[in-house]
């Protein structure tokens, strides 16, 4: 059996589960070893599982009409990730989801992560997780729209200074909404202040 006291942690900084309410909530996990550049969905999948990130890095993408890849965000430990439009409406997803490290994830299907919601103080988790990503949404798409990519740059340093060490500087010029050489420009620049 994976350890589960992450999980159980991550979960029990927003809802404090029972005893028994643990002990249903952790039957519900299924451990999948997800090795590094393996996709756990692609456009087209109609997502059956949400995941936990136990361990490791995971980018999740959507490709244009043109073929170029624009990173929503990059998941590391202690997120939830998947596609909710697919997994709750079970229908296929525009999206992609890689590791971009060894990772090991938590499984939930549908009827399991409903019970948990139903059945146990996860509902609690879940409602103000869910509240949480809304507003970090919203507020990505205003700094993408608002923001130069510098400033997108040092805020992303900011907030996520371990980034640098374990995703490909391409793939965070992609997540940024700019080019690799420009990231190299900006990172020059600021060095040379």
């Amino acid at each position: 059996m994976a350890d589960l006291t992450f999980i159980k942690k991550v979960v029990e900084t927003q809802a404090k589960l029972s005893i028994g309410e643990w002990e249903l909530f952790s039957s519900f996990i299924e451990p999948v070893k997800l090795p590094k550049k393996e996709f756990l969905f692609r456009e087209g999948d109609v997502l059956r599982h949400l995941a936990f990130v136990n361990k490791g890095c995971l980018r999740y993408y959507v490709v244009d009409p043109k073929g170029n890849e624009h990173i929503v965000y990059f998941a590391f430990e202690g997120w939830w990730i998947g596609d909710m439009d697919s997994f709750f409406q079970q229908k296929p997803t525009i999206y992609y989801m890689q590791a971009l490290e060894d990772c090991e994830l938590f499984l939930f299907n549908l009827p399991n992560f409903n019970r948990a919601i139903d059945e146990t103080a996860y509902g609690q988790f879940f409602k103000k997780a869910t509240a949480q990503s809304y507003t970090a949404t919203q507020r990505r798409y205003a700094e993408q729209n608002t923001l130069t990519a510098e400033e997108r740059y040092l805020k992303l340093v900011e907030n996520k200074p371990e980034i640098f060490q374990r995703v490909p500087h391409h793939l965070i010029a992609s997540f940024l909404g700019i080019k690799p050489q420009s990231l190299s420009r900006i990172r020059k620049l600021l060095s040379e202040k």
